[in-house]
């Protein structure tokens, strides 16, 4: 019998960088909060014990557009991370499609998710 890892019921700390506080709008942190807590909560239904999430903000000067990005970083290995951030995407995609439609644009066109993990 396979036990889960144990996942801490804290939440993670939550660092917004510098380069993301232009991009947050009041919208934008509405989506972003409602984002987190998803997140926090994904991570806590597939065991997955999260470091940190880091908000940050990237721009394109080529592509003329800016975006947040939001990492959440684990401590799973690399294969389990990715099988994590796959699931999540799926998750993320439904999610996207039951906020009212103002929020929804805004999470699909302006945030970005990924997931890291430090090596073990």
């Amino acid at each position: 019998m396979r036990t889960a890892p144990y996942v801490p019921t804290i939440q993670p700390e939550v660092i917004i960088k510098p380069s993301a506080r232009p991009m947050l709008t009041d919208r934008v942190h509405a989506t972003l909060d409602r984002l987190i807590a998803l997140l926090e909560r994904e991570a806590r239904q597939d065991f997955v014990p999260v470091e940190k999430i880091e908000v940050s903000g990237f721009a394109d000067p080529e592509e003329n557009s800016e975006e947040v990005v939001v990492t959440q970083w684990v401590k799973i290995s690399a294969e389990a991370a990715l099988d994590y951030w796959d699931r999540l995407g799926a998750t993320l995609e439904a999610w996207i499609d039951l906020l009212p439609e103002e929020l929804a644009r805004i999470a699909a066109e302006r945030i970005a998710v990924e997931v890291r993990w430090d090596a073990q």
